[in-house]
């Protein structure tokens, strides 16, 4: 289980710590060199969730 590896910023999550993940998925058997490919679009998708969830100042 990956506890806490992101980044936050004053606007909240900025990003995934990416060699922080795939040493943490590669301990668990995952292949690194699939992970490096799958990670950036995992951060991604992330970001635009917590970009749709950050409150509105125009709401």
């Amino acid at each position: 289980m990956i506890i806490r590896q992101a980044r936050s910023g004053i606007s909240g999550f900025g990003g995934l710590d990416l060699p922080g993940c795939i040493a943490l998925l590669a301990r668990r058997g995952h292949d690194p060199d699939i992970l490096a490919l799958l990670l950036p679009a995992w951060e991604q998708g992330l970001l635009r969730a917590a970009e749709l969830n950050r409150p509105r100042k125009d709401t």
